[in-house]
Parts: C-alpha cells; sequence; structure tokens
C-alpha cells in the first residue's frame, strides 16, 4: 500500500505542475488569439486548434486527481443517506465500478489512437497537427484515473494502513 501511496503523491505532483504549466500555455494562446483579432483584425486558426489540444490534455491528465480526491462527477444519491453495512457495500460496488471502467475506457481509448494512427489523420489547419497524438490524451488520462481508482479499492482493503489525502 506504500508503494500505491508513494506513487499516487508522485503523479499527483507531476500532473498538478504539468496541468498547470498546459493551462498558462493555454492562457497565453488564448490572449494571442484575442489581442490579435481585436486589435490587429488577424486569426491564426493554428493557435486556435493548439489551444484546443492544450486544454483536452489537461482536462484528461487531472481527472485521475480528481477521483482521488473524491471529487469527480459521480451518481452518489444512492451512497449520500446510508450508513452501516449497506453503505459500505455500495462503496466496495462504486470503488470496484470505477477501475473496471476506467480500465475499459483505457483498453478502447487506446484502439480509438491506433485506428487514428492507422488512418494518418491530420488537423485542418496551417500546422497539419497529427491528431493520434491528440488523442493520445485519452488513454494517457483514463491510466491515472485507472490508478487512482486502484489506490481507492486498495484503501478498501487497508482503509487504516494510510490516510486518504485529504480533500484540496
Amino acid at each position: 500500500m506504500r508503494i500505491i501511496t508513494k506513487l499516487g503523491n508522485f503523479g499527483e505532483k507531476f500532473l498538478d505542475n504539468f496541468c498547470t504549466i498546459l493551462l498558462f500555455i493555454a492562457l497565453l494562446l488564448g490572449l494571442e488569439q484575442i489581442f490579435s483579432r481585436y486589435f490587429f483584425g488577424i486569426t491564426q486558426n493554428w493557435a486556435e486548434e493548439l489551444f484546443i489540444y492544450i486544454t483536452l490534455y489537461a482536462i484528461y491528465l487531472i481527472m485521475g486527481l480528481a477521483t482521488r480526491y473524491n471529487e469527480h462527477i459521480k451518481i452518489d444519491f444512492l451512497v449520500r443517506n446510508r450508513s452501516g453495512s449497506f453503505k459500505k457495500i455500495l462503496d466496495w460496488f462504486t470503488e470496484w465500478l470505477g477501475l473496471a471502467a476506467s480500465i475499459f475506457l483505457v483498453i478502447i481509448s487506446i484502439k480509438v489512437v491506433l485506428f487514428s494512427y492507422g488512418m494518418g489523420e491530420v488537423s485542418y489547419s496551417d500546422l497539419p497537427y497529427p491528431i493520434w497524438v491528440v488523442k493520445l490524451s485519452f488513454p494517457i488520462g483514463f491510466v491515472f484515473l485507472s490508478f487512482y481508482y486502484l489506490e481507492r479499492v486498495c484503501r478498501l482493503f487497508f482503509p487504516k494502513s494510510e490516510e486518504m489525502p485529504e480533500e484540496k
């Protein structure tokens, strides 16, 4: 369990820093688009497209951390007002279901990336960017999601071994 927690902490630091950098770059690209469009009447479609791709990467990468801190969107009306063993059973069910679904999404998204790579898709902008690189954000993000679901499932087996990361 300590190894999983240490890997989770390392992944958290990496994702926090990397996604912050990505979002800062997206912010700069967005500002560049605003200034060039409204002050100079020039638009660069590659910058707009790159803004979307960078934002997409940041969103898919950070969703694992949302899972780690139980901040992800979920249907919790079944679990929220329950107590005792029924709540524990529902917790186990939802965590295992989340892990299974995220692993399934890793597999499917890898197939999507391989299909896109095989088709040789490129972006429509002045910067012909391979679309499979953009779609690579899906399996990478889902791997982090699966890992943090795995961490949550392991905590079901060892609830007192180490504390859950506190919500930010």
